[in-house]
């Protein structure tokens, strides 16, 4: 029986590979879909807000509050302190009773932390095994010291990140191997690292509740991007762990959330910084590139960056989404913040591939000849 229906299977992948009848299977099946599918989707969207709305007016399902607990401390790990997001998110934290430790790459960074008594500064490079394992001790040690209280790691909050700009072809080796090192490698590196505190907790029966927080990007979701092609790709790769990391933690309890924001001010998304990337990355170009590619293609290549420079949103509604996937006690398994995240380019997201919007919309002059 079994091997009948395997043959069975099989002989129908088949058929369904032959045109035109996988022609017309293709355009019956997302028929069926619009047809039956969304309208389900619309009635479960109308009970997701109902539910979401509730909530919120009972108290949004209750959240974590180390002050309201006197025989327990929490921690949480924030790495990529140094600037935007990280920094600003030790203070409301700490403000709740939570130990932050705050993982910078500068040890100049420290000074911004030295008046916060539950701020601890620790120096980390996430793309550095070593550098990561000595983070780990610290905060192992700092839950084994001798306290009245016991000591708990709450959340692991994967913020450090860079972006380098440019095409598949005008980006260099270096600049996707760096990008990757970092946004990619760096996250997964501190997750494995600290991976043996959740998994202590969980079986031992001493802690519930614990979440990881990774930061990625609205370009981790869309496809598009081809301005900062090195930065898009490890925001895929880094959305697609966080989704099979959230199936592997479900059994320890431990929840998994990914932040997807849009343009933000950072010192990231500095425009006078971009237009120095663009300029680099032209500049870095052979002259046969340059002259294939033409100055027009170099000012599409520029204005790709326009949004950054005219809808950079406030940088604390991401603060605010990373401090409430940390307090909630059932935090979302993804956010998306901003208009643009939120709105525009989940609109995109539903679009066909082939029908995606490039950003860069001139043809290479060579291609104009």
């Amino acid at each position: 029986m079994t091997s009948l229906f395997i043959g069975l299977v099989n002989f129908l992948n088949d058929v369904l590979h032959v045109e035109p009848i996988s022609i017309v299977a293709d355009a019956g099946f997302w028929l069926l879909i619009l047809l039956i599918g969304y309208p389900l989707a619309a009635v479960a969207v109308l009970f997701r807000m109902i539910y979401r709305v509730l909530g919120w007016c009972l108290g949004g399902g209750g959240k974590v509050d180390p002050r309201a607990n006197n025989t327990q401390e929490l921690a949480v790990f924030v790495t990529g302190c140094d600037s935007g997001f990280g920094r600003q998110v030790v203070e409301p934290l700490t403000a709740r009773g939570f130990t932050v430790f705050c993982g910078c790459l500068h040890k100049s960074s420290f000074q911004h932390f030295q008046a916060n008594a539950l701020a601890i500064p620790v120096q980390l490079d996430v793309t550095s095994d070593k550098s990561v394992m000595e983070a780990y001790k610290v905060v192992a040690s700092w839950m084994s010291a001798g306290s009245k209280k016991q000591r708990h790691f709450h959340a692991l909050v994967n913020n450090a990140g860079i972006i380098r700009a440019g095409t598949v072809d005008w980006a260099k080796m270096p600049d996707f191997q760096a990008t990757m090192s970092v946004n990619f490698y760096g996250v997964l590196r501190c997750v494995k690292e600290f991976m043996p505190i959740f998994k202590k907790q969980a079986s031992e029966g001493t802690y519930s509740g614990a979440r990881i927080v990774t930061m990625s990007s609205i370009s981790g979701l869309f496809l598009g991007g081809d301005c900062i092609t090195p930065y898009v790709c490890s925001k895929h790769a880094v959305d697609s762990m966080t989704e099979n990391l959230r199936s592997e933690m479900m059994p320890y309890g431990v929840q998994v959330v990914c932040i997807n924001p849009g343009f933000h001010s950072t010192p990231m998304a500095d425009p006078k910084s971009t237009e120095e990337a663009v300029c680099n990355i032209w500049n870095a170009l052979s002259p046969s590139q340059r002259e294939d590619y033409g100055k027009g293609y170099l000012q599409a290549f520029r204005d790709g960056f326009n949004p950054i420079k005219y809808f950079s949103w406030d940088s604390r509604h991401v603060v605010n989404a990373i401090e409430n996937s940390i307090i909630d006690r059932y935090p979302a398994v993804r956010e998306l913040v901003g208009l643009d995240a939120k709105y525009g380019f989940a609109f995109l997201r539903l679009l066909p591939t082939g029908l995606g919007v490039p950003t860069i919309r001139v043809k290479p002059a060579c291609m104009q000849r």
